[in-house]
């Protein structure tokens, strides 16, 4: 019985909605369901600076990551002087097409 209502609960809950975690303010959410960062910060589980761009967790053998001067850690700030954010780098890559691309990225 508790499995079911469980189910219920889960699968009412996404029916309806529910905005994924972000590290940016794009949408506003008071929720400790799925908060965004401004709030976990206001409510102390997190601190610090939000800083745009994505870090680099792994780099695939004869990859053209491993072709470029890309490490493990470095981060991507942009691509063609368009800021990288949470979510949107898989776009910024598939629309580039053939042309050749500028990545600005920082090493720790």
């Amino acid at each position: 019985m508790n499995l079911i209502a469980a189910r219920v609960i889960f699968t009412a809950l996404f029916w309806i909605g529910i905005n994924p975690l972000a590290p940016n303010d794009k949408f506003e959410s008071k929720s400790y369901l799925m908060p965004n960062v401004s709030f976990l910060i206001d409510e102390g589980f997190a601190e610090g600076e939000i800083r745009s761009g994505v870090v680099i967790r792994e780099v695939a053998p004869d990859s053209l990551a491993e072709s470029l001067p890309l490490q493990v850690e470095d981060i991507i700030l942009s691509l063609n002087e368009i800021e990288v954010e949470y979510g949107n780098l898989s776009e910024l890559l598939s629309n580039r097409g053939n042309q050749y691309t500028t990545i600005a990225i920082e090493r720790s």
